[in-house]
């Protein structure tokens, strides 16, 4: 991505929801700050809610506005909690080139989490989310994937251009998980745990490709008569709207010190997603495997935090799975908050996905702000990520899909965090990607990994 349109695309990147930009008034309050003491410990019987204003700009999706919601009960013998669920309402709303403003941006969820069932044998996990994304990225597939590069005022004059590299995506979904207990063992620092995941999935996609936009120009080359068109027409699919449903199995394996902020242990998961293929022929199988790592250097106050990732696809899936990746915890990438940091959301698509990403966390001791424990904290990060096209080299034009040579993509930055009692955590990071000369901005919930 060279010229005006680097400098274009250089901005502001990321999953433009839950972004918490009324943090700022937390300064305000720094003189209530007291530190914590033995006796502010929590007890053990209590209700942990936390609210924040969810507001932010986007340039490609204009003024955000929302509210994020945690709700934690916490009881002796439940771990981590009794329950816990986390709620958010985000849209936002924009001037297109007619000067017309409308809301074009939605993402909308319950996220519900009972653990403890059946003597603790169970942990039920359930979402009901609704999203809309009119400008979903693509760049084409695979890793040697190119931006096309438009002047600024093509920009500012043309909807095609500004919408080249997005489609339209919208979809409601429901996703139900069980994790059954299969070992535990006590430890010094906490518990082994094996569990067995099995679940359900479902949606509907509502997908809108845009004239003369790079998806509607490969979908015109699948519908060709050509070794192009054949070639696409094995590789991209689900460009129509579609039913999904799927099925979820796998095995998770904890040694983690704390759920939502580690300071020592592992966390690794085997899973798979089946979608037998209710609408389109999707049929296909998606393989995941990933494992977290964490290692304190100074106690919970400094900490090495490190991941590895593959997710690998088998059969026909829909073009927006191409850049996702995950069975427990959906997320997009590589590129976006979640996975390479600096890298634009959904720059790349593949069957075959590879991320790694590196953490070095510190933390401040908890204070107490107008009653409530809390902490600050600062992180540096190293990600590096990339895809391949398909199981085998696939060719468009003569021109290997994945490149000459594949590199991985790589972002690098710092940031800060928040944390409120022991379920709550924010985010606050700005990245740079030396290899898609591309920043990012990312205000989130929860750690990366």
């Amino acid at each position: 991505m060279t010229g005006s349109m680097t400098a274009r695309r250089t901005r502001l990147l990321g999953r433009p929801v839950r972004r918490a930009l009324a943090l700022a008034g937390l300064g305000c309050c720094l003189c209530t700050v007291t530190p914590a003491r033995a006796e502010d410990e929590p007890d053990p019987n209590r209700w942990e809610p936390g609210v924040l204003p969810a507001i932010n700009y986007d340039s490609d999706i204009g003024f955000g506005f929302g509210a994020i919601g945690s709700l934690a009960r916490f009881e002796e013998g439940f771990n981590p909690y009794r329950f816990h669920m986390l709620a958010q309402l985000f849209m936002s709303a924009s001037q297109d080139a007619s000067g017309t403003i409308g809301i074009p941006f939605h993402d909308h969820y319950v996220e519900l989490d009972f653990p403890g069932l059946l003597d603790d044998l169970l942990r039920l996990n359930a979402k009901v989310a609704f999203g809309k994304f009119t400008n979903t990225g693509y760049y084409g597939l695979g890793n040697g994937s190119e931006a096309q590069s438009f002047s600024d005022a093509e920009l500012e004059g043309s909807e095609v251009a500004r919408r080249f590299h997005t489609y339209g995506h919208a979809y409601p979904s429901l996703q139900l998980n069980g994790r059954f207990k299969l070992f535990e063992q006590p430890t010094r620092t906490g518990k082994r745990r094996l569990e067995a995941l099995t679940g359900l999935a479902a949606g509907y996609h509502w997908v809108d490709v845009y004239g003369d936009s790079r998806l509607a120009q490969d979908i015109e080359l699948l519908e060709s008569e050509t070794g192009d068109g054949r070639t696409l027409s094995e590789l991209l699919h689900g460009t129509e709207d579609h039913v999904a449903l799927a099925l979820n199995l796998g095995l998770l394996w904890d040694t983690r010190d704390h759920e939502f902020a580690p300071s020592r242990g592992t966390f690794t998961e085997l899973s798979t997603r089946i979608y037998p293929g209710v609408d389109q022929e999707l049929r296909y199988l998606g393989i995941y495997f990933g494992t977290s790592w964490f290692a304190p250097i100074i106690a919970e106050h400094l900490v090495v935090a490190a991941r590895a990732v593959a997710d690998l696809l088998v059969g026909d899936p829909p073009v927006y799975e191409l850049s996702q990746y995950g069975v427990l915890v959906r997320d997009a990438g590589p590129g976006g908050s979640g996975s390479v940091r600096g890298v634009p959301l959904r720059r790349y698509h593949g069957k075959l996905k590879a991320l790694l990403n590196f953490e070095l966390r510190g933390a401040f001791p908890w204070v107490t702000i107008f009653g409530e424990r809390m902490r600050f904290g600062l992180v540096g990060f190293a990600d590096a990520g990339r895809v391949w096209t398909d199981w085998e080299s696939r060719t468009l034009g003569g021109e290997d899909l994945d490149g000459p040579y594949s590199p991985f993509k790589v972002g690098v930055g710092g940031g800060g965090r928040f944390q409120w009692a022991e379920t709550f955590i924010l985010r606050a990071d700005l990245a740079y990607s030396p290899t898609d000369e591309t920043m990012g901005f990312y205000i989130d919930i929860g750690h990366v990994f």
